[in-house]
């Protein structure tokens, strides 16, 4: 995958919907989303499942070591990263 020079931002699932349905080259795109949503009973892997944007997508959260999380990724060949190491990716 490669990263272009846009970094978008997005607060709730409804923003990023609208620009998503927008966007061209969607399959040139790495998209990090947190699992809690933080609204409804949608989550993060529920979003990245029904886009169908799996392969490009990277599940960010704190519930990193929960059994049920990790299976559920693995199942739809999301990649899983833990809130706390975040930090360590360098977004250029």
């Amino acid at each position: 995958l490669a990263l272009g020079r846009e970094l978008e931002a997005f607060s709730c699932p409804e923003n990023f919907l609208s620009w998503y349905v927008n966007i061209e080259n969607k399959t040139k795109r790495l998209f990090l989303i947190d699992y809690d949503l933080g609204s409804g009973k949608r989550n993060g892997l529920d979003l990245i499942k029904d886009l169908n944007i799996s392969i490009q997508s990277v599940l960010v959260t704190g519930h990193f070591d929960d059994p049920a999380i990790q299976s559920r990724c693995a199942d739809i060949g999301c990649k899983l990263l833990s809130k706390d190491q975040i930090s360590l990716i360098a977004i250029i």
